[in-house]
C-alpha cells in the first residue's frame, strides 16, 4: 500500500470513528421508566427534561461552534474538548441522588455534545467533493447510527440491572476519542477560499432565504419525530409487549435502518437527486401514522425503521441541498444552526405534547396522527417547491 492510500485510509477510518464520540440519546431514553421510580415526586413531564435538557443547551454551544470549527479552533482540538466534557458530565449521574444534579449534568452534556455537533459535516465537505462527499457523508452517517445501535442495546441491558448503570456508556467514547486523535491529521485552519466557494458567494447572502426554509423543515420534523421515540417505550410497555430491554431494541431498530440508509445515501442520490428530501418526510410521515395503530411488535418495528430511514435521508438530504447554495466553508456554520434549530424543536416537545393534550390527543399514541397529518403536508409542500425549483432551474439553464 502506497503512502498516499495509507493517509487516505487513516483519514476514512477516523471519520467512520468519529461520530462514536457521542453517546446516542436514545440509550438514556430506556432509563426514564424505571428512573420515575426512583424519583416519584418528579413529574412525568420533569422526567422528560433528562432526554430534552442536554437539546437546550446544544442551541447555545452548537451556534457557538459553528463560528469557531475549522477557522478560530483547530478541528482535534475541538474534538478533544468536547468529547472529554461529554464523558465526565454523562458519567457523572451514576454517583448522584439528586435529581436537579442530574439535570445540571444533562446540561453540560449538551453543551459538549453541541460544540461537537458541526465537526464531522464540517470535516467531509471540506476534505471531500461531488459523489465521494456524499458517499462520505452517507458512510459517516451509517457509523453514527451503527454506534447509536450498540449504544442503546447496551443501555436498554444496563438499565435492567438499574438506571444508574445506563449512564456508565459515556465511558465508552474514550476509546474513539483516543483512535481519532491518532489518525487524524492536523489540518490548518483560516485555510483561503477555493475557487467553488467563491462561486458560490457571488449567488448572494452568506445564508440565502432557501436555507431557512430548510431549517423550517428541521424544526418541524424534530418535533413532530420526536414523541415517537420518547413514547415507544411506554406504548411497549402499557400493551404489556415488553420491558425496557425491549424498548431498547425498538430504538435500535431505528438506529440500524438509519446506518442502512446512510450506507446507500451516496448511491440512492445519483438516481433520486432532490427528490431524497421529500420521499424522506414522507417515510417519517408513515412512522407515524403506523405507530399510532401499532397494536403489536411487529408494527411497532416498521414503524422504528421508517422514522430511522427518513430521519437519517432528511439531515444528509438537507445538507447536499445547502451545499449548492453556500461555500463549503460555511457548513460549518450551518450545521451549527441546523443543529441549534434541532434541539429547539426537540426541547418544544413537552410543550407541544402538552397543547395536544389540552385539544383532545392525550396518551402516547394520540400525538402520532396529528403529527403524521403534519408531515404529511409538509412532504407535499416540499415535493412541490421541489418540482417547482427543478423547473425554472432548467428554464434558465435553457436561456443561457
Amino acid at each position: 500500500m502506497s503512502e498516499m492510500e495509507n493517509g487516505r485510509g487513516r483519514l476514512v477510518a477516523a471519520l467512520f470513528m468519529l461520530p462514536w464520540l457521542s453517546i446516542a440519546g436514545t440509550a438514556i431514553m430506556t432509563a426514564l421508566q424505571d428512573m420515575s421510580s426512583a424519583f416519584p415526586e418528579v413529574s412525568e413531564s420533569g422526567m422528560v427534561l433528562v432526554a430534552t435538557m442536554p437539546n437546550l443547551f446544544m442551541v447555545i454551544s452548537s451556534a457557538l461552534a459553528g463560528f469557531v470549527t475549522g477557522k478560530k479552533l483547530g478541528y482535534k482540538t475541538q474534538i478533544a474538548i468536547s468529547a472529554l466534557l461529554m464523558t465526565v458530565s454523562g458519567t457523572l449521574p451514576f454517583f448522584l441522588n439528586s435529581f436537579t444534579l442530574i439535570l445540571v449534568c444533562r446540561a453540560a452534556f449538551g453543551l459538549g455534545f453541541g460544540f461537537f455537533s458541526p465537526v464531522v459535516n464540517a470535516l467531509v465537505f471540506r476534505l471531500y467533493d461531488g459523489d465521494a462527499r456524499a458517499r462520505m457523508m452517507g458512510l459517516t452517517s451509517a457509523s453514527m447510527n451503527v454506534s447509536a445501535v450498540i449504544y442503546t442495546v447496551v443501555g436498554g441491558a444496563l438499565c435492567a440491572i438499574s438506571w444508574r448503570y445506563t449512564f456508565l456508556m459515556h465511558l465508552l467514547g474514550l476509546v474513539p476519542l483516543a483512535v481519532v486523535w491518532a489518525l487524524l491529521p492536523k489540518l490548518p485552519i483560516d485555510e483561503a477560499k477555493p475557487a467553488e466557494a467563491v462561486v458560490a458567494a457571488k449567488r448572494g447572502a452568506r445564508f440565502p432565504p432557501k436555507c431557512v426554509w430548510f431549517l423550517a423543515i428541521v424544526l418541524v420534523l424534530m418535533l413532530f419525530t420526536y414523541p415517537l421515540l420518547l413514547n415507544v417505550t411506554a406504548i411497549i410497555t402499557q400493551a404489556q409487549l415488553g420491558d425496557a430491554a425491549t424498548s431498547g431494541l425498538a430504538l435500535s431498530v431505528s438506529t440500524v435502518a438509519s446506518a442502512a440508509a446512510g450506507a446507500v445515501f451516496g448511491f440512492a442520490v445519483k438516481y433520486l437527486k432532490r427528490f431524497m428530501l421529500p420521499i424522506s418526510l414522507a417515510f417519517c410521515a408513515a412512522a407515524l401514522i403506523i405507530m399510532y395503530f401499532a397494536d403489536n411488535m411487529l408494527l411497532i418495528v416498521l414503524s422504528m425503521a421508517l422514522s430511522g430511514v427518513g430521519s437519517a435521508v432528511n439531515m444528509l438530504a438537507i445538507l447536499l441541498e445547502v451545499g449548492y447554495y453556500i461555500p463549503k466553508e460555511d457548513i460549518g456554520l450551518f450545521s451549527g444552526i441546523n443543529t441549534a434549530v434541532s434541539c429547539v424543536g426537540v426541547f418544544l416537545v413537552s410543550g407541544y405534547t402538552g397543547l395536544l393534550d389540552r385539544i383532545g390527543f392525550s396518551g402516547a399514541r394520540r400525538p402520532m396522527a396529528f403529527s403524521g397529518v403534519g408531515i404529511a403536508a409538509l412532504t407535499v409542500m416540499t415535493l412541490v417547491y421541489i418540482i417547482v425549483s427543478n423547473r425554472l432551474r432548467a428554464a434558465g439553464d435553457g436561456a443561457k
